[in-house]
């Protein structure tokens, strides 16, 4: 009996190595086998590429104030917090508030700097947002009802299904895709 057992554990051993050795970060089965779960790191597991910085770059104004790292606000109902707390707590390494065109309060924790690579999470799809809704004002974009394969027909050769896919399904994340 101590023997099967013996066995069967080995055998589990053998089965999980030889799935692990197996898995490909190029599969999503495989990068959540390996990595899991997403991290602050996630740039330097993933494809990426670099490209040329303007040459007409924007600049957002200062008019940066300290008092934002005393201001309280609501943690938990009927709780405040200082700012500067919820944010070291929350091990938050970049938070800015901008309005308009000028930078009120820019605060980097947890060894990060205003020169560190972040990964921005669903930051980029406010951003894409953003950048969807002035597209559609330039009259670039129609509406944001528009199919997805308007814009990228070689879609359609990859899957015939994206062809009732629209832009809203990508903004909402109700594309399907995985």
């Amino acid at each position: 009996m101590k023997r099967i057992k013996i066995a069967l554990i080995l055998l589990a051993g053998i089965i999980i190595l030889f799935t692990y050795m197996q898995c490909s970060t190029e599969s999503y089965t495989g990068r959540w086998v390996i990595w899991n779960k997403s991290d602050i790191e996630d740039y330097l597991k993933f494809p990426n590429y670099s490209f040329n910085a303007s040459s007409k770059p924007f600049y957002f104004h200062s008019k940066l104030d300290s008092t934002y790292d005393s201001l309280h606000v609501s943690e938990k109902k009927n709780k405040k917090t200082p700012l500067s707390q919820i944010l070291e707590k929350s091990l938050t390494t970049a938070f800015l508030i901008i309005r308009n065109d000028t930078i009120l309060y820019e605060k980097y924790l947890n060894g990060y700097d205003n020169q560190s690579i972040n990964t921005s999470f669903s930051t980029a799809k406010s951003i894409t947002s953003l950048l969807v809704g002035t597209a559609i004002d330039d009259g670039f974009i129609t509406s944001e009802n528009d199919k997805v394969t308007d814009y990228l027909p070689e879609l359609l050769q990859i899957d015939p299904g994206y062809s009732n896919l629209e832009l809203s399904h990508l903004l909402d994340m109700r594309s399907g895709i995985q």
